[in-house]
């Protein structure tokens, strides 16, 4: 009788520890909360859960960074920069002023980084913003221009 019950308990335990493995190999490769939660939630005892802590963790601090500097997607609109402004328009076209001196070029994004080209001169300038909490960092050529006073 014993012996049964050892054996049903172990069965149990096999069963449990490769459905967990299972599970476990599905979502430690994603990035997606809420199917590590649901591990967490079905294996609380399991040794893995340190892992699924840890990966949670990760993609939360990841995911609150953005939330953070409170940029999902970049906007167009117009960006002021000390006595600098930059229009980007839905059409991919920007305009660049500086004092009386306007500049017409284009610009593209990733969704949050943006990249302007602008012909000043005969010379082309890039200017890259980049997110910095709720505004963004200008750079002009790689080098740091000013920081946006605003968001729109």
């Amino acid at each position: 009788m014993i012996f049964k019950f050892f054996l049903v308990l172990f069965v149990f335990i096999s069963f449990s520890n490769a459905s967990e493995a299972l599970l476990w190999n599905e979502v430690k490769n994603s990035n997606n909360i809420k199917l590590l939660e649901l591990f967490k939630s079905k294996y609380p005892q399991s040794d893995l859960i340190v892992l699924a802590n840890m990966k949670i963790a990760k993609l939360r601090k990841k995911s609150n960074l953005i939330k953070h500097n409170n940029i999902k997607l970049f906007q167009y609109g117009k960006y002021r920069c000390n006595r600098s402004v930059f229009i980007f328009n839905q059409n991919y076209s920007a305009y660049y002023s500086y004092g009386k001196k306007r500049y017409q070029g284009i610009w593209t994004t990733n969704g949050i980084e943006v990249k302007a080209s602008f012909n000043m001169k005969n010379q082309y300038n890039i200017f890259t913003l980049k997110p910095y909490y709720n505004r963004y960092k200008v750079y002009k050529n790689s080098n740091l221009y000013c920081i946006t006073q605003n968001r729109r």
